[in-house]
C-alpha cells in the first residue's frame, strides 16, 4: 500500500505545489519539470485538469 500511495502523493504534491521535492525522482542530474508551470497564478489546476478533454487527458495520464 505504501508504494502505490507515495507516487499518488507526490502526484498530487506535483500538482499542488507546482513540481516534487528537491531529489525525488530525478535521475542523473535531471530535473523533473511541471506542466503546470506556465498557468497564471490562481488558476487551479485541478479545474484545469478536469476540463481538459478526454483524449488529451489520456495522453498525459500515458506521459512518463
Amino acid at each position: 500500500m505504501n508504494s502505490f500511495l507515495s507516487k499518488s502523493i507526490l502526484i498530487l504534491y506535483g500538482i499542488e505545489e507546482g513540481g516534487v521535492p528537491q531529489g525525488v525522482g530525478a535521475q542523473e542530474g535531471g530535473e523533473i519539470e511541471s506542466p503546470f508551470k506556465d498557468l497564471p497564478e490562481g488558476t487551479d489546476p485541478f479545474m484545469v485538469l478536469g476540463n481538459l478533454p478526454k483524449e488529451q487527458f489520456d495522453a498525459m495520464k500515458e506521459k512518463k
